[in-house]
């Protein structure tokens, strides 16, 4: 398996939890739950930002908190 392919079935399994349990926690941090929707609507417009700065696959990123 190729790292490419391993991405998109990581993608994959996200966009499809996300679909079948929107509602469902996702993630929980510091006393805040994200639900599935919620985080995969942030992700994405995350990577559509991305984009649009010219950011494309196999570009390094560096993410702060």
């Amino acid at each position: 398996m190729t790292h490419a392919t391993a991405v998109e079935d990581f993608a994959a399994v996200i966009e499809a939890r996300a679909a079948e349990r929107p509602h469902a926690v996702a993630v929980s941090y510091a006393g805040v739950d994200t639900a599935w929707a919620r985080l995969v609507g942030r992700v994405q417009r995350l990577a559509a930002a991305l984009r649009a700065a010219g950011i494309g696959p196999g570009d390094r990123i560096a993410v702060l908190d």
